[in-house]
């Protein structure tokens, strides 16, 4: 064998090793634990951003974006979905009115969050937000029209249990 050959190989060794630990410190970065306090939700804890959030037991973590700002839950038994991010910018609420498709049918603005709900095409969205100046963490619960009164109390824990890091 060749010099140049062994030297490749041990670069490519060298290079696995480095994915291969980057990927676990990313991947053990957020926890998904059972939640402590409600029975039927799993605490979702953001590394990146600080911010946690209760999540149904029956919602399954679908996808997490390589910058680790958040997660996409599934609920596939009734077509429900849960959207939880943070971003180190705040997204204007008229804006996000502004820019929404269907029709709003609920929205609050108060002085560190808002709620927007909204329908479109046969589904419910909301929306809650807290922010500062410098960023903001939220989630987006979308679920089937027909479902509303049975999600109600299911909304209201996900957004009671919604805690940026500034608030911890």
């Amino acid at each position: 064998m060749n010099k140049a050959y062994i030297m490749q190989q041990v670069w490519r060794f060298l290079f696995c090793l480095v994915l291969l630990f980057a990927g676990s410190s990313i991947a053990q970065a957020d926890s998904l634990l059972p939640s402590t306090r409600w029975a039927g939700y799993m605490n979702y804890t953001n590394s990146r951003f600080g911010y946690s959030i209760e999540v149904p037991n029956s919602f399954v973590l679908i996808f997490k974006p390589d910058n680790a700002d958040g997660a996409i839950f599934k609920d596939n038994t009734f077509n429900r979905n849960l959207r939880v991010y943070a971003t180190y910018f705040n997204t204007a609420y008229e804006e996000q009115l502004k820019n929404l498709h269907g029709k709003v049918t609920y929205s609050d603005l108060q002085d560190d969050w808002y709620v927007i709900s909204w329908l479109d095409q046969g589904m419910i969205y909301y929306k809650k937000v807290y922010f500062t100046k410098e960023e903001s963490a939220g989630f987006i619960l979308e679920y089937p029209v027909g479902e509303k009164e049975m999600m109600d109390e299911v909304v209201n824990h996900i957004a009671e249990t919604l805690t940026p890091r500034w608030k911890k």
